[in-house]
């Protein structure tokens, strides 16, 4: 459950939304407030649909906690259940989600994954009622993290990692980067060097059994549909077809 400070204005319909806090949500997000997650993130629910339908089945309507951060106001859209709540991290105004910048920025991606990066720049799940990228766990990251910060995170020692980088054939620094990693210590890599749209699965450190996933749309839409249902990411086998 999404619990408001003082600084929050907490809108769930469009007519809750004040006109002052207008300029930080997308306008196609504001006008759609109350509406479904399919509703309001069309594309997202097309490529996502088992994800999509799990957020409406098991969570509450996304809602808007716009908070004063002094000079300007910060919109984080949310869905909540009693103990926890699910944040999506928006795409801000005036950053751009489509054309050939977006198509640029995002070319590394494979096509399906592109939904979850165009109005939105994923989604986290919490029992706090605010997020922080530190500690993003077992939902594809804002950004890809470099190997370095990999090992960071991770405590995984470097020179397995520039092993990984040379079995892939990568010698472009940070240019092998890590896109999910979960509690259950499953990675989810890309080879932005190479840009082949090809997704690798690694389990905790063994890297030379690196698993390239035969669809990564479908399989990330699974695991996605199962975490937001309550599914633990140990359950999860992202070698499975099923």
């Amino acid at each position: 459950m999404y619990v408001a400070d003082k600084l929050t204005i907490v809108a769930r319909t469009v007519a809750e939304i004040p006109e002052k806090v207008l300029p930080s949500i997308r306008p196609e997000f504001a006008a759609r407030l109350g509406s479904s997650m399919s509703e309001i993130f069309p594309d997202f629910a097309s490529n996502f649909p088992a994800t999509a339908k799990n957020m409406e089945k098991h969570w509450a309507k996304p809602a808007v906690a716009f908070t004063d951060i002094g000079r300007n106001w910060l919109a984080q859209m949310f869905l909540e259940q009693p103990l926890l709540n699910l944040f999506i991290k928006q795409a801000s105004p005036p950053a751009y989600v489509e054309g050939p910048i977006f198509e640029e920025a995002r070319q590394i991606l494979p096509e399906q994954w592109l939904a979850l990066y165009r109005f939105m720049e994923s989604f986290t799940i919490t029992s706090e009622s605010f997020y922080s990228p530190l500690g993003w766990q077992n939902t594809p990251l804002p950004r890809g993290l470099s190997a370095d910060e990999f090992s960071t995170e991770t405590h995984t020692k470097k020179s397995k990692l520039k092993a990984f980088e040379k079995q892939l054939d990568v010698n472009k620094p940070q240019h092998l980067r890590c896109w999910m990693l979960s509690d259950a210590h499953d990675s989810l890599w890309i080879n932005e060097q190479h840009c082949d749209k090809k997704v690798y699965h690694v389990h905790a450190d063994a890297f030379a059994d690196a698993y390239v996933l035969p669809n990564p749309g479908e399989t990330l839409d699974r695991y996605l549909a199962h975490v937001v249902a309550g599914g633990l990411p140990k359950d999860f086998d992202f070698r499975s077809a099923d």
